[in-house]
């Protein structure tokens, strides 16, 4: 099994075909020794845990806040309008190299990203891995610090990048712990709306400050014809072969 793919099927929502998967597959054969101890890890939860228990995790993870968003132009943008034409040219990217996008999710939803890449050759997958770099980290660091399971499929996407050595560092949580209520009340007064009559001067705004971006590429381009003849989640060939 190609690598690329079983990270994108990992990083996937949990499902119970998922579940059997795991199960039935010895799927530790696929990655590299160094990370056998903590892909068991996460197998064993991903096999033992209750379902709706594994898709709590996984929302809680990936679905309640930027730093851990498996949205690439998420980090890259953030809600700018660049991360439209981002998309954009990321489509056109998939249909260039022969792939019609037909999932439900966004095209720069990490694990799609991953199986476009795994249908292109070593040397394309390479390149497309190191494209998003500081996206793998950034989401690795983040699920390191609150030791998260998920961790390992970003130390192996990094191995596959080619980065010499892999390791998280703790990032100190520059947001102090505060309590719901005080969040949704922070939320109510950066989102609030300016004064219909506010004198020239006023500085209010209604949206919040948007976050820094990275240095990251709007797309990727350079990936050679490479199709491989399977049928990925999200993505399928509309190109016939000659």
């Amino acid at each position: 099994m190609n690598p690329l793919s079983l990270i994108s099927m990992l990083l996937d929502y949990p499902t119970e075909a998922l579940r059997t998967y795991v199960k039935t597959n010895r799927l530790v054969q696929y990655s590299p020794t160094a990370l056998i101890q903590e892909l068991e890890q996460l197998f064993s939860r991903l096999e033992q845990e209750d379902l709706l228990a594994v898709q709590e995790s996984w929302e809680n993870t990936f679905d309640q806040g930027r730093q851990s968003s498996l949205l690439i132009y998420e980090h890259v943008h953030g809600e700018s309008r660049d991360r439209g034409q981002a998309m954009v040219d990321l489509l056109s990217q998939y249909e260039a190299d022969g792939f019609e996008f037909c999932g439900r999710e966004l095209p720069d939803y990490l694990p799609v990203y991953l199986e476009y890449l795994s249908c292109l050759n070593a040397e394309a997958i390479q390149h497309g891995l190191k494209a998003v770099e500081p996206v793998l980290i950034r989401i690795g660091q983040q699920l390191n610090q609150v030791q998260s399971p998920y961790r390992v499929c970003f130390e192996w996407l990094l191995v596959l990048a080619g980065v010499a050595k892999v390791e998280f560092k703790d990032q100190p949580d520059p947001t102090p712990q505060v309590s719901m209520r005080e969040l949704l009340e922070r939320l109510d007064t950066e989102w609030a709306e300016a004064d219909a009559f506010s004198a020239p001067d006023a500085t209010a705004s209604c949206r919040p400050n948007q976050p820094p971006t990275l240095d990251v590429p709007v797309h990727w381009v350079g990936f050679q014809n490479t199709s491989i003849p399977i049928t990925p989640m999200s993505i399928t060939h509309s190109k016939q072969e000659p």
